[in-house]
């Protein structure tokens, strides 16, 4: 088998991008296999006794996901390197918000009662549960596709550690021929998925959808 060179990103890389507004991953809907998955997260939540939900959203940049889970009066959490990209989605959905800072981080949180969020500006990896807390569910959509290939196991491990016993890890992954794309987002078929969780996860598959037909651009 023939290694591939693939891209590795630093952190300066993403805030450039971010900068630059080069950034074709974000999108201004909440993401679909969210809402059509979140009925399954929540049943399964419901049998763990839990009520109101803490959401962590890893290198969440300014997905509108967090607003649509706070909205549903669950207490959301995202971590970003772009301190730009968080006041964008402050400042995009029209959310008022203070400025603290907290440990290695500088926590954004939103001061309209009506929506619990926080989101802490800085290094994912500086990320502990003394930090952040643990959490009912992670909703990992754009995360572990872009974590570079040294660092992916790592981060799998600060998941899990930031999740609650029995705690749902609702993650996005692509799967396509990674020899004819070098950069993120990454490959994550299934056989990997189980590699990295399965020892500590019971891994069920919810959807497979062809982004080639769903979005075609």
């Amino acid at each position: 088998m023939t290694e591939l060179n693939l891209f590795q990103a630093s952190l300066e890389h993403w805030q450039e991008r971010w900068e630059n507004n080069d950034t074709p991953w974000h999108e201004d809907e909440v993401q679909s296999v969210l809402i059509r998955n979140w009925t399954a997260v929540l049943q399964q939540q419901q049998g763990t006794g839990a009520g109101k939900l803490r959401v962590l959203v890893p290198l969440c940049g300014r997905t509108v996901d967090m607003k649509w889970l706070a909205k549903g009066g669950n207490d959301v959490v995202g971590v970003e390197i772009s301190d730009k990209a968080i006041k964008d989605f402050y400042n995009s959905e029209k959310l008022p918000f203070n400025v603290t800072k907290v440990e290695t981080f500088v926590c954004y949180q939103c001061s309209d009662e009506n929506y619990k969020i926080k989101v802490y500006q800085g290094d994912m990896f500086n990320s502990t549960s003394e930090i952040l807390g643990h959490f009912d569910v992670i909703w990992d959509k754009g995360g572990l596709v872009a974590i570079n290939v040294p660092d992916r196991e790592r981060y799998c491990s600060l998941l899990l550690s930031l999740l609650k016993p029995r705690g749902s890890l609702l993650l996005y992954t692509f799967d396509f021929n990674q020899e004819e794309r070098l950069e993120q987002p990454y490959s994550i078929p299934a056989p990997l998925v189980q590699q990295l969780f399965g020892k500590t996860c019971d891994i069920q598959f919810l959807e497979t959808v062809d982004l080639m037909i769903e979005n075609p651009q």
